[in-house]
């Protein structure tokens, strides 16, 4: 197991790793001594390691996770350090596995958005890739990269995987809430806006934990290997983890009767945060899709609202 770090701030490093109570859980969670922890650098050549340390390391991994998150919600990502990209060796007798990890999918909604039906029937994209991306801020270009990522490496045989959580919610051994989560940043927006969108009564949102997800991902990259079994070459294998529902209505509703916050229409609620300067507010525009933003309350639904691209849904908690 890799942990990479955007920075080498060794304090703020050691005031995370605390704070949430991992320091003591990486080692007690080593399975069959197949997890070994590295601290990396995003921001240094070969993820500040020596060549020899680095072509070591790209020979023995068996698995690449990869979340593609930045909390740097405001930041552009062409605006970010080069990173030295892991290179290793993929052959007929060590497949690397490649895991993507996310509750947000941006990729396959952006191309169908981006693209035109040529005079021939067939789908000609607007604009290049790389210029379609900078309408996106730090977030969603992170997002939009990993997942054409995904799509190159499962076209070239890489055994390949996209993992579609609910919504992660606090460690619920050590219950201290995470204030990048995207629940936590929505609250905050309602407590900032001081209004809180009104839902339809079969509206939820799905959540998993994060250490069932934990759980469940070492299970998938480590020691089952059904997940990885392709059935066509021209999908790839997309498993949903569904968690536990909360029925939006009654939650909003609770929320904002302490308070004394409004309870206005999703839509209204959603145009208040996009014009909104405050910070909180500005980190939660990047998930909701500017072209509809009642999009973002199907997304809240968790994944079951992405099939399209999938020919595996697997519910696993």
């Amino acid at each position: 197991m890799l942990i990479v770090w955007l920075d080498q701030n060794q304090e703020n490093r050691h005031q995370t790793l605390s704070k949430y109570q991992l320091i003591g859980q990486i080692s007690k969670n080593d399975i069959e001594n197949r997890i070994i922890p590295i601290v990396l650098y995003l921001d240094q050549p070969l993820l500040g390691l020596s060549h020899e340390e680095f072509n070591t390391l790209s020979q023995s991994i068996d698995v690449i996770i990869h979340s593609a998150a930045t909390v740097r919600f405001n930041f552009l990502y062409s605006h970010t350090h080069d990173v030295g990209n892991l290179k290793v060796s993929n052959n007929k007798e060590r497949l690397i596995r490649f895991l993507f990890v996310s509750s947000i999918s941006v990729l396959f909604s952006g191309i169908r958005d981006n693209q035109s039906h040529g005079l021939d029937g067939t789908n000609r994209d607007k604009s290049p890739f790389l210029e379609s991306i900078n309408s996106h801020i730090g977030y969603g270009q992170s997002k939009i990269i990993q997942e054409n990522i995904m799509v190159e490496a499962h076209n070239r045989g890489i055994p390949s995987a996209i993992v579609r959580p609910s919504y992660i919610f606090t460690n619920p051994m050590t219950m201290i809430p995470n204030q990048n989560d995207t629940l936590q940043i929505f609250f905050n927006s309602c407590k900032s806006l001081k209004k809180c969108p009104q839902f339809e009564e079969s509206d939820f949102i799905s959540t998993i934990s994060i250490s069932t997800l934990s759980e469940t991902i070492i299970e998938m990259a480590l020691l089952n290997d059904t997940y990885w079994i392709n059935q066509n070459n021209t999908t790839i294998p997309l498993i949903n983890l569904f968690g536990e529902p909360i029925m939006s209505k009654d939650l909003f509703e609770s929320v904002s009767k302490h308070p004394s916050f409004s309870l206005i229409d999703f839509k209204e609620w959603v145009k208040h945060c996009l014009e909104s300067t405050d910070p909180v507010c500005q980190r939660l525009g990047p998930l909701i899709p500017a072209v509809n933003p009642l999009l973002f309350k199907q997304l809240l639904n968790g994944p079951n609202s992405v099939t399209k691209i999938t020919n595996r849904q697997s519910p696993l908690t």
